[in-house]
């Protein structure tokens, strides 16, 4: 049974720690007046609204995860806060955070922030920074404390690779250039057939002619064998089409290899959770309206001895 509602919680105006996860509450009104409240774990609900939290003042860990919030700004005098989980909502600006002297931890996976600007500073932010999933816009910031975090998501900003035209519908040949987004010893490799990249993949060093329609996937090698990550982008050369038009490219063994693949007939047995990663591009006329993600989710709920007839697209923004 899950409780909607949290009326009545005022009357223990001794609350220290309060667990409200995995529920349907909406409505966080009912602890605006708990004072001493220093640790407050709402994951899992239908929250939007914090404003009932703005004079908490004792706060030191609040996990929001998994809400419907927008916005943080009736955190940001809550100046004593070290833990902060905002994970899967969908916040823009972290500017309510920039104060936080005392913030060690934070989890902002999977949200809509554009900027890390407002909390690169933050002196004791050592202990865990987690970003990915976010459309950030100045994420080569990260390298000036990258090696001072303790736990980070991301590989390093600078390994990011940066093709000279994006995705999406061409009418003639492109040449596409890759580049690392800052300075990184190693080498940038390459596949043109939509397959991952591996160490024994063409080693880029010229622009890549695109005559026809081509995924390109390219990653970062470095030399000292930093993990880094796989990046990728879909051309197709065409007429503007009066459509959008979406370009799913994954390795074909992910659909057809006899034992991994989707596609196939298989053992009989239960399969709940297969996913295999692809590279997805949504474009529309003249290479506008581009869309890029990396993750191609098929579920086979039963798989009777019998190959998989479609599949869903889950998306896990990279």
């Amino acid at each position: 049974m899950q409780i909607e509602s949290i009326e009545g919680i005022e009357q223990l105006d001794r609350l220290t720690t309060i667990d409200l996860s995995d529920n349907k509450i909406s409505d966080l009104e009912s602890i605006r007046s708990i004072d001493t409240l220093e640790q407050v774990n709402i994951r899992n609900n239908q929250v939007h609204d914090l404003s009932p939290l703005e004079e908490l003042s004792q706060l030191h860990t609040i996990n929001l995860r998994e809400n419907n919030i927008q916005t943080l700004e009736p955190l940001a005098e809550l100046e004593n806060l070290v833990n902060i989980n905002i994970r899967e909502n969908q916040i823009v600006d972290l500017s309510p955070l920039s104060d936080m002297e005392l913030l060690e931890d934070l989890n902002a996976r999977y949200n809509e922030i554009t900027s890390i600007e407002p909390i690169i500073h933050l002196p004791e932010l050592r202990q865990r920074l987690y970003v990915n999933g976010n459309p950030l816009e100045d994420a080569m910031l990260l390298s000036e404390v990258y090696d001072l975090i303790l736990d980070i998501d991301i590989p390093r900003p600078e390994y990011g690779i940066v093709f000279s035209e994006a995705g999406g519908v061409y009418e003639d040949r492109q040449d596409i250039e890759l580049s690392t987004r800052g300075e990184a010893d190693g080498t940038i490799r390459y596949t043109t057939d939509g397959s991952e990249v591996t160490a024994e993949d063409q080693e880029y060093s010229s622009p890549i002619p695109v005559a026809n329609s081509t995924t390109i996937r390219a990653q970062l090698f470095t030399n000292n064998e930093d993990a880094t990550r796989e990046y990728g982008q879909s051309y197709i050369i065409s007429e503007s089409p009066s459509m959008p038009i979406i370009s799913i490219s994954t390795d074909r063994a992910n659909l057809f290899d006899e034992e991994y693949g989707i596609y196939t007939r298989g053992f009989i047995t239960i399969r709940t959770h297969l996913s295999r990663p692809a590279i997805i591009c949504k474009a529309a006329g003249s290479g506008n309206d581009r869309y890029l993600c990396k993750c191609l989710k098929t579920i086979k709920p039963f798989c009777l001895n019998t190959p998989a007839s479609g599949f869903t697209v889950g998306i896990h923004v990279r």
